[in-house]
């Protein structure tokens, strides 16, 4: 299920459980599983008892991609940043992925950002800069993982480094603006060639942000491609600062 706006929790969960009752020690969940299973022994009479079944849980990611233009300040962006962060608790860590700026750009924009979300959300978390050397391990102590946008190419390039990205982003709540929602999703248009942008697919659509911008608008070959590449994705068209969930 998606939708733009706002979203019922991303996190769902599943269960199925057999003969309810006492059960000895159950393992913890991890922090990056979607998905733990474990033996269900006499659970008792509140379900029907079926012994030796296995219990379920499942963690749904949350993804949100953002059309471009976050730092604007209207209120598009400020629900972008509430929702980015609803379901996280009490300090957790948001990591803030600045691979598509340029260097010298980014501990200004990692300030800016950080005070922007506390001040809109009054949520207390933890928030870390990426930096390429630390990312996987970054990640695993992440509970949320957003992608600003810039260049990207250079965001890609970057991303290509990690050979089991995917795997490790499974279980996080998971935002990309602009070249972050390009990277996230299966393909992107271009905007300054018309080329068309293969991401990591975690949303398996077909995007084009900065759609109908008079300041940043898709290439117009790049976008007649886009079209008719992969009809079997849904396109998912964003105008500046729009943002839709997907869980």
């Amino acid at each position: 299920m998606n939708r733009a706006g706002r979203s019922s929790n991303g996190r769902t969960a599943a269960f199925e459980a057999v003969n309810l009752g006492s059960i000895p020690s159950l393992p913890a969940l991890p922090r990056n599983d979607r998905q733990v299973s474990f033996e269900a022994v006499n659970l008792g009479s509140s379900l029907v008892s079926q012994p030796g079944k296995l219990l379920y849980l499942t963690i749904m990611t949350k993804r949100i991609l953002h059309g471009g233009f976050e730092r604007r300040n209207n209120e598009l962006n400020n629900s972008f940043y509430r929702e980015l962060v609803r379901d996280l608790p009490i300090g957790a860590t948001l990591l803030l992925v600045y691979f598509a700026s340029e260097n010298d750009e980014v501990r200004e924009a990692f300030i800016e950002q950080t005070n922007r979300i506390h001040e809109i959300t009054q949520k207390d978390l933890k928030f870390v800069l990426a930096t390429e050397q630390d990312f996987m391990e970054q990640i695993k102590r992440a509970d949320a993982i957003h992608f600003r946008g810039g260049h990207t190419p250079k965001l890609l390039s970057a991303l290509k480094l990690y050979p089991n990205l995917e795997s490790e982003l499974e279980g996080k709540t998971l935002s990309g603006s602009s070249a972050g929602a390009y990277a996230l999703g299966r393909y992107g248009v271009g905007h300054t060639g018309a080329d068309i942008r293969e991401g990591l697919g975690i949303v398996p659509v077909r995007i084009v942000c900065h759609y109908e911008s008079k300041e940043m608008p898709p290439n117009s070959s790049s976008y007649a491609k886009i079209l008719t590449l992969a009809p079997e994705l849904e396109l998912v068209q964003l105008r500046d600062c729009e943002w839709r969930v997907f869980d």
